[in-house]
């Protein structure tokens, strides 16, 4: 089960980088209503996988 948690994690942060630099790129080009489109969605769906992310792999590592 940490396998799974520990490569879903991976997966959530390579997505988050990416918007990160595409967030950037969209910034730099003045492109700001983009930005706003893209990143709110992430931010709203991102907060409660991490939370839930961060919950599994905490207490799993207790429980061990």
């Amino acid at each position: 089960m940490h396998k799974i948690f520990a490569v879903i994690s991976i997966l959530w942060l390579i997505v988050v980088v990416t918007v990160a630099l595409i967030t950037m790129h969209l910034v730099i080009k003045g492109n700001y209503e983009n930005v706003f489109l893209l990143f709110v969605p992430v931010l709203a769906v991102g907060y409660p996988i991490s939370r839930y992310l961060n919950h599994q792999l905490l207490h799993g590592s207790v429980n061990k």
